[in-house]
């Protein structure tokens, strides 16, 4: 992650989708299934990690298929729909975890050395063995397939389309697109 000045697009710290599938391939362990639900939540909606370690049994409704986030960092909280895949990650999940009303009882310090060694086993650089770099993927990968920047916002529950911005300009499939696009139009000369 870049210093104080947040982070931008040379930094490069996001997953393509191979890296992701190659990431998620080597979950492994005794706790492979919270490890699984844990990982697919921080991507699928773009969480921080103390947003996920946050995150309450209460704050799924399995019967609408929604999960409620609060996001930290003066992020706008709210509802959200839960994809058919991840609802049954997490049913799968909840029957092995224990009684408690967080959904990971695990430490921040054991979501980075798990996310590590998972990237490493990936075989990922450097830079992309940070969970943070899901949170990035997840916009990146939204921007790619045609998505409108506001969704981009507020799925990551931004409050300034500032913040969203950054993700608009590293993507080169977006770029490829764009120039494809543009070459099936005619321009005036």
């Amino acid at each position: 992650m870049a210093g104080r000045r947040g982070w931008s697009a040379e930094d490069n710290q996001y997953l393509s989708q191979d890296e992701l599938k190659r990431f998620f391939a080597n979950i492994e362990g005794r706790n492979r299934k919270r490890d699984t639900c844990l990982f697919m939540l921080m991507y699928r909606h773009g969480l921080r990690v103390s947003e996920a370690l946050a995150l309450r049994w209460d704050d799924i409704d399995f019967t609408r298929g929604h999960i409620r986030i609060r996001r930290k960092k003066n992020g706008i909280s709210g509802e959200h729909p839960l994809a058919r895949d991840l609802l049954k990650v997490l049913r799968s999940y909840q029957r092995t975890s224990t009684d408690t009303p967080f959904l990971f009882e695990i430490t921040r310090v054991r979501v980075y050395v798990i996310f590590r060694q998972t990237a490493e086993r990936a075989g990922l650089s450097v830079p992309k063995q940070h969970p943070h770099c899901l949170r990035h993927s997840i916009a990146v990968h939204l921007l790619d397939a045609g998505t409108g920047i506001e969704f981009v916002k507020d799925h990551l529950g931004h409050r300034n389309y500032r913040h969203t911005f950054v993700y608009a300009k590293i993507s080169d499939v977006r770029k490829k697109k764009e120039y494809q696009r543009l070459e099936g139009s005619e321009f005036i000369v």
